[in-house]
């Protein structure tokens, strides 16, 4: 069912599509993913956000940082974040400890945001928690299960694109460890 918060009639409409393909359905794509029955689509979480906390208002921050799950340094500004509770599968990974040889793909997973440099994995981590991203207006930006990572809004990877590079590579670009996003062998 159509929200006000997910205005899917709108410049938004291929970002929203890519962002269900992303974090509602196959695991097996790069980044985190909903597992919960019934959750489907980001109109399926922000109903059960409202379900959980009554409202979409708030901002979860705090409760973020408190229980571990956030570095304060990761927040976007004039956004708001709301946890819910619901299982899903991380997909995501510091390259800290890496092999500096270890294949990266470097790939725009949804249209208008940054290149996501990608690591293949055989397994990713079950979670029981996500969090619901509004922008200053209410809108609905994002969705996913786990904690917050770097937003990564610098498209720092874009002019590779398509390849797959060393992690060393990616490093030097970035000056330091970065956040992965997981996906299972092609």
């Amino acid at each position: 069912m159509p929200h006000p918060a997910v205005p899917r009639e709108s410049d938004r409409a291929a970002y929203y599509d890519a962002t269900d393909r992303k974090h509602f359905g196959d695991p097996g794509t790069p980044g985190s993913t909903f597992t919960g029955y019934g959750i489907t689509k980001l109109e399926d979480i922000v109903e059960l956000v409202e379900q959980q906390r009554g409202t979409l208002d708030g901002d979860d921050r705090l409760e973020l940082v408190a229980r571990g799950w956030s570095d304060p340094g990761a927040f976007l500004p004039d956004h708001r974040y709301l946890l819910v509770f619901t299982p899903g599968v991380l997909g995501v990974l510091n390259s800290a400890g890496l092999d500096p040889a270890t294949p990266i793909r470097v790939i725009r997973t949804k249209p208008g945001v940054a290149c996501s440099a990608v690591i293949e994995v055989t397994a990713k981590p079950e979670t029981d928690f996500g969090v619901l991203i509004l922008d200053d207006a209410g809108t609905v930006v994002t969705a996913f299960p786990g904690p917050i990572t770097d937003p990564g809004i610098t498209d720092t990877f874009g002019h590779l694109e398509g390849q797959t590079v060393p992690l060393k590579q990616i490093r030097e670009i970035a000056g330091g460890d970065v956040w992965l996003n997981t996906a299972f062998p092609t």
